[in-house]
């Protein structure tokens, strides 16, 4: 199962008739930790009852204790580092012999050859 949750509607009465409203993310997930809390569900009736792995209700759970409400928002994905990523001087040096030797692969002997000053 994936970590995306289908489209959530909430029947609500409001001035007798009935409305529905499309829950968010945060809210669904929000609803998710409740229904453990108040229900007494397990975590494993719960995830089949929203659609996801077992493992990511586990995560809402840690993102909730730890942060509240706001800590169930959506994160961004992107890496905090990217530890393998080339020296700075490194790429504008393959990208200048790239220029100069279309369609060479030069990555590997610019990388090895010491800068020159």
């Amino acid at each position: 199962m994936s970590d995306t949750l289908p489209i959530t509607l909430r029947s609500v009465t409001s001035g007798g008739g009935l409305v529905l409203l499309e829950l968010s993310k945060v809210e669904q997930r929000y609803d998710a930790v409740v229904t453990i809390a108040r229900d007494g569900l397990r975590v494993t009736e719960v995830a089949e009852k929203f659609g996801v792995h077992r493992g990511t209700v586990y995560v809402w759970l840690a993102r909730y204790e730890a942060g509240g409400l706001e800590g169930l928002a959506d994160r961004p994905r992107r890496p905090r580092s990217s530890p393998l990523q080339m020296a700075p001087e490194v790429e504008a040096r393959v990208l200048d012999a790239r220029r100069d030797i279309p369609g060479a692969f030069v990555a590997k002997w610019v990388a090895a050859d010491p800068p020159v000053s």
